[in-house]
């Protein structure tokens, strides 16, 4: 009778010894198996996402907290990393004060705005809306003023030239700029014309629109133009 007992007894450890050998190749052979099931474009879009951990760099020992003193090495900064990423909250509660949006204004040559966004033009009537004379007059126009820049720049002894913004403004307070002059710059001087001009307009428009200048305010608004628009100067005057 011993020796049966003993027999059974290893029966069933052998048995218990397979069961749970078994269930060892169960769970190494379950992820092997989902991995070989899952889609390769999943892979990717989680990856895309974000949603995949990289692998990190190894590092030599466990998380250190910071110290008063500089890492001594890169491998002490990745532990100090691994340490504050363990004990940083996940979620973080801010209060953010809302602040009304501010209407900018151009202060030099490299900030771009629309000038007639400013401008609130009443709508155009019907009978002077777009028509094919206006049109054509205007390319006519246009065609005219290009053939006569051409002319002057090939009448131009002078090197090309390029004069900074600040020039500009000295200049046009001074006089109107000649055909000449205007011939002999490059793009970016002709550039920094421009802007100087739409910024003097856009300044004046500001100075009409509080409704509060005064006649002085609004002359040294209009100084930068110069002899530009006399059609400027008369809006000062109103």
């Amino acid at each position: 009778m011993a020796h049966v007992e003993e027999e059974a007894d290893e029966a069933d450890e052998e048995e218990v010894e397979e069961g749970a050998e078994a269930a060892r190749d169960a769970e190494e052979a379950g992820p092997r198996a989902r991995a070989a099931e899952r889609d390769p474009d999943d892979d990717e879009l989680d990856r895309d996402q974000e949603m995949l951990q990289q692998a990190c760099l190894p590092v030599s020992g466990a998380p250190l907290p910071p110290s008063d003193e500089p890492p001594k090495d890169a491998d002490e900064y990745l532990r100090q990393v691994q340490w504050e990423r363990m004990h940083v909250p996940e979620v973080m509660d801010v209060e953010v004060v809302e602040k009304p949006p501010r209407r900018r204004r151009r202060q030099g040559a490299d900030k771009c705005a629309s000038l007639l966004a400013q401008f609130d033009a009443p709508e155009v009537p019907q009978e002077l809306g777009f028509c094919e004379e206006w049109a054509e007059d205007v390319a006519n126009a246009f065609q005219h003023m290009r053939s006569r820049c051409k002319e002057a720049r090939k009448l131009t002894t002078a090197a090309a030239s390029s004069l900074p913004a600040s020039a500009w403004q000295e200049r046009c307070v001074q006089e109107r700029p000649s055909t000449a002059l205007l011939a002999a710059q490059d793009f970016v001087s002709i550039n920094h014309l421009i802007v100087t001009a739409v910024d003097a307009i856009s300044e004046l428009h500001d100075l009409l629109s509080d409704g509060g200048a005064d006649s002085a305010s609004a002359d040294a608004a209009a100084e930068p133009l110069g002899g530009y628009s006399e059609r400027l100067e008369l809006l000062a005057e109103r």
